[in-house]
């Protein structure tokens, strides 16, 4: 999988080498998620992404990177990469304030959205206010325990996360 999105891991030989962990490593660097340290380990959070990257048909390259810069609102069905970041046109899209997790809860949120067309505008640190029919998803992902605020979320976010805690939700179970 690494070789299909553009990282070096070596001959395809069965074996775990050099090459290998240091195309893992890149890899867990570029991907854009909060979930993922570069460890050069081949986690359950790692195989996860990779398996979403491949899907998603992204390649690495250092211009698939989030833009620094806000710019115009994205919209369209996206493609879930973790409970906190999407991909909506080739686009990665770091929600507003949650650090998202792999697995079932990545799962229930593409659950949540459906078909449904996200409407995404452009906030600070590269981040996105996404909504999907007039609901924000930074809200109901820590609303529901689907991830963790960050150090910065707002203090809206911040409660949707004590929410969760309070009645332990999703990761706060």
């Amino acid at each position: 999988m690494l070789r299909q999105i553009g990282f070096d891991p070596g001959p395809v030989d069965g074996l775990w080498g050099g090459k290998t962990e240091s195309a893992v490593r890149a890899f867990q660097s570029w991907y854009p998620s909060a979930v993922l340290t570069a460890t050069g380990q081949l986690d359950d959070a790692t195989l996860s992404a990779l398996s979403a990257a491949v899907a998603a048909g992204m390649t690495y390259s250092p211009v698939t990177r989030p833009p620094k810069q806000p710019g115009p609102a994205l919209e369209g069905v996206p493609t879930v990469l973790d409970s906190g970041t999407l991909l909506i046109g080739g686009q990665i899209v770091p929600l507003l304030g949650v650090r998202g997790v792999a697995g079932e809860h990545a799962r229930l949120l593409e659950q949540y959205i459906g078909n449904r067309a996200v409407i995404c505008a452009p906030e600070r640190g590269g981040q996105f206010h996404c909504a999907v029919d007039g609901h924000d998803l930074s809200v109901i992902v820590l609303y529901n325990g689907g991830g963790r605020a960050t150090a910065d979320a707002p203090a809206y976010l911040n409660d949707a996360q004590a929410h969760a805690q309070a009645n332990r939700l999703g990761i706060w179970q």
